[in-house]
């Protein structure tokens, strides 16, 4: 059953893109460390948590059990209730609506794609459509708020921001910079955004632009080291973001 009030997230083991291909290595993980920095602090508290089947882009009869939250921002979804990273994440700003479709199942439809997830009974199904409907009407109300406001001179704009400040909307805005980079785990490569306390993982432009992203990670709990031949590391506590060898021909990846 869906739970108003998340469980603490201590540890994980990290998690990668969801549609990684068979025998595709996903990056390592590790146990954090005495001392550690609460991830929770760097995120927005989650307003509805709870396990969810989630059906997987490869067919209608196949789901994945997954850990799913809810905040003010996003709905992202986790390979375990233990992760610190998600496997994906969806802006709230990114879904047009959300539906009940048949026993136990819902979907969040997007621009891009529809996420068809199974609840474990009805009434958990229900409370699931309550939470994200509410989400999304009160998305809404502070469009109207700020449109009906004479000081703003960009209505039309929602980024959103979480509690340290860091918008995780449009890349071009707040001194970003973003590229494409070459990670181990992620056969095609991700889209990365790098922008004051955070670093985000999209599978590609596109889906940044359209507000589906792979996870978020605060530059406040790693710390990066150069690897050998031309590549790096991103040390966390809760797991080690790996990338690839550069390539020599080709121009650093991330750009103002």
């Amino acid at each position: 059953m869906a739970q108003q009030e998340a469980s603490e997230e201590q540890g994980c083991s990290l998690s990668s893109e969801e549609e990684l291909l068979e025998g595709e290595e996903t990056p390592g993980g590790s146990s954090p460390t005495a001392g550690s920095p609460d991830p929770t602090a760097l995120l927005c508290p989650p307003r509805w948590a709870g396990w969810l089947d989630k059906m997987a882009p490869q067919g209608h009869y196949l789901y994945q059990r997954r850990w799913v939250t809810l905040d003010s921002q996003c709905l992202r979804y986790f390979a375990s209730d233990k992760d610190v990273f998600s496997k994906r994440f969806i802006l709230i700003s990114s879904i047009s609506h959300v539906a009940a479709i048949g026993e136990q199942k819902f979907e969040v439809v997007t621009q891009s794609r529809h996420f068809v997830f199974r609840a474990d009974s009805d009434a958990d199904r229900s409370q699931w459509l309550w939470a994200l409907q509410s989400a999304l009407e009160e998305r809404q109300e502070r469009m109207g708020d700020r449109a009906a406001d004479p000081n703003n001179n960009d209505p039309i704009s929602d980024p959103i921001s979480d509690p340290i400040g860091d918008p995780i909307g449009d890349p071009e805005g707040a001194e970003a910079k973003c590229g494409q980079l070459e990670l181990r785990g992620f056969k095609h490569g991700v889209f990365v955004v790098l922008r004051g306390g955070a670093l985000l993982l999209y599978r590609n432009r596109e889906e940044q632009q359209q507000g589906l992203g792979i996870t978020r990670i605060p530059m406040a709990l790693g710390s990066v080291r150069d690897a050998e031949r031309r590549s790096f590391q991103l040390r966390t506590p809760y797991g080690t973001f790996r990338s690839a060898a550069a390539r020599r021909q080709k121009q650093p990846c991330i750009t103002p």
